[in-house]
């Protein structure tokens, strides 16, 4: 746990039990087949806000402080987590009963960070994927990974209206969030295209009838493309969040139960 002082290549089985945070001329590579397990709510780092995470709109999220749970994160480093069909690397959990929310996320923190993650698992965490700070295809690859089971966003960008996201995800199976697959903000432009997104129910929230677990939301961000992903059995498949927001929608499938109406493309002009 804490800052790499050097660059590190990891294989087998790591345990996590503090924030891992890669700086500037370092780079983190970890080999095919390898499960990084995060130990449970735990940080000895004690790194992160202090305050907890709260959302007004998703009232039953775990109020966990940022702080007190382990994560990654990019401080102008590399991560290269590239892993095979065939030996895919594991970001994971320690508890024997896992749940959505016992370790933090994967979190680029400063611009120009190297984050590429591809035939990788990510699951049972607060976040999959927060991309915080300016950044696009140049420094950041997302594609061919299952990311699932957890409480909030799968890949989260765009937050910051100061902060503009460029970026296209391909080829992820995103599953189990309790708020969205992929979570555009108004300050994010992203082709999301090829992925597969299924039982996003807002399994946190107060009401999953009205609110979350929603494949794609879309905040705003008009000059993005959504084509060619498979949405099933989620609340809603893409919903557009925000009035005037039009992104371009072409080529998607839904499953039987989630038919292309008004309850599966929310809001969005077509």
């Amino acid at each position: 746990y804490g800052a790499l002082e050097t660059s590190e290549t990891w294989s087998g089985n790591i345990t996590i039990s503090g924030d891992i945070l890669i700086g500037e001329n370092c780079t983190l590579k970890i080999e095919p087949g390898t499960t990084v397990t995060f130990v449970a709510n735990s940080d000895r780092t004690n790194h992160g806000f202090t305050t907890p995470i709260t959302d007004d709109a998703f009232p039953n999220d775990p109020a966990t402080k940022p702080s007190e749970f382990s994560g990654i994160e990019l401080w102008g480093g590399k991560l290269e987590s590239i892993g095979t069909i065939e030996n895919p690397i594991t970001f994971t959990s320690s508890r024997e009963s896992k749940v959505a929310g016992d370790w933090q996320s994967i979190a680029v923190r400063k611009t120009k960070s190297i984050l590429d993650i591809q035939h990788s698992i990510i699951e049972y965490a607060y976040y999959g994927i927060q991309l915080n700070e300016s950044t696009s295809d140049e420094y950041i690859t997302i594609q061919n990974n299952k990311i699932r089971e957890i409480v909030a966003c799968g890949v989260c960008l765009g937050v910051d209206l100061n902060k503009p996201v460029e970026l296209t995800i391909s080829n992820n199976e995103i599953s189990a969030c309790g708020h969205e697959g992929i979570d555009l903000h108004q300050n994010a432009t992203a082709t999301i295209e090829n992925n597969s997104f299924f039982d996003n129910r807002g399994k946190f929230v107060a009401d999953p009838n009205e609110i979350g677990g929603n494949g794609v939301v879309v905040d705003k961000s008009n000059n993005s493309i959504i084509r060619n992903n498979s949405f099933s059995r989620n609340n809603q498949g893409i919903a557009c969040i925000t009035d005037g927001t039009d992104p371009t929608i072409t080529d998607n499938t839904f499953g039987t139960e989630d038919n292309e109406n008004d309850e599966n493309i929310q809001n969005c002009p077509r």
